[in-house]
Order: C-alpha cells, then structure tokens, then sequence
C-alpha cells in the first residue's frame, strides 16, 4: 500500500539511530493514523509481522506494537461505551469495523516474535469472550479439584 505522505515528513526531527528515526510517544498519532491506513486495505483474517506497519524511518518495532495495541483497545472502547447507548449501532459497526490484534508467538529458545493479525470487532469479542469463558471453567474446575 503506498502511504499518502511519508511518516518521516509528519515526524518531529529526531535524532538518527542506527536503523532510522528514533521516534517517541509523541509521534504515535501520526504512527496510528498510517497503520490505520494498511489495516483499511489489508484483508481480514491476513497475518503480517509488526514490521509491515513500521515506516522506513523508524528504528522501533516495539513502539509500533505499542501503538497498534493502544489504537485496538481505542476502538474496542468506543465500541463498547456505544453498546450501551445502541446496541443496534455498535454490533453494525462491530461487523464493519477491522483492528490490528498483536499477538506475542514464542519461537525455539524462547525467542519471540510478534506478529498481527486483521479481525473484525466483533470477531475480536468473540475470541475474547471464549477466553473469559475457558479462563472461568478453569477457575471452577481447579476449585472442583481442590475438594476432592
């Protein structure tokens, strides 16, 4: 995807690090906006690696995997906080609405990579209502087994 203007242009003047820019905090809207532009035309349910979402320019990784988790739980909220107000409006958008889901894989020797995946809203509710659900009948099953 080509972007409309290069992150590098839209970041302060930062000082140089080995593999680009060194961006900070500061420079996570201008990051989000640009990963909020690939995940619009990347399709759901596609893998691809933090770096995908990295401009040339910049030298972290981690801060773009922060910032991609920070926009997800962004929308995830409105999302949720519209739920209440219109429920109709909310599962709409849920199924209309895509976010990058970062997730830590543990490679041999214990290396990790994180990798992101494109889901919609709701399917991002849907996986973590079956977590909530398998983390709880756990919970009682340990509790079951501790009577015995």
């Amino acid at each position: 995807m080509k972007r409309s203007s290069s992150a590098k242009n839209q970041l302060k003047h930062k000082t140089p690090a080995k593999a680009g820019v060194r961006a900070s905090i500061s420079d996570m809207p201008v990051l989000a906006r640009t990963a909020g532009q690939l995940v619009q035309a990347t399709a759901a349910g596609e893998m691809l690696e933090v770096k995908a979402f990295k401009p040339k320019e910049i030298a972290s990784e981690k801060l773009i995997a922060h910032t991609l988790r920070i926009s997800t739980d962004y929308l995830i909220g409105y999302v949720e906080g519209l739920a209440r107000e219109d429920p109709a409006s909310a599962r709409a958008l849920a199924e209309k609405l895509e976010v990058p889901l970062v997730r830590t894989m543990t490679k041999g020797e214990g290396k990790t990579k994180e990798l992101v995946e494109i889901v919609s809203v709701a399917e991002y509710f849907r996986r973590y209502a079956s977590e909530v659900g398998e983390l709880a009948s756990r919970d009682v099953l340990d509790g079951i087994a501790e009577k015995d």
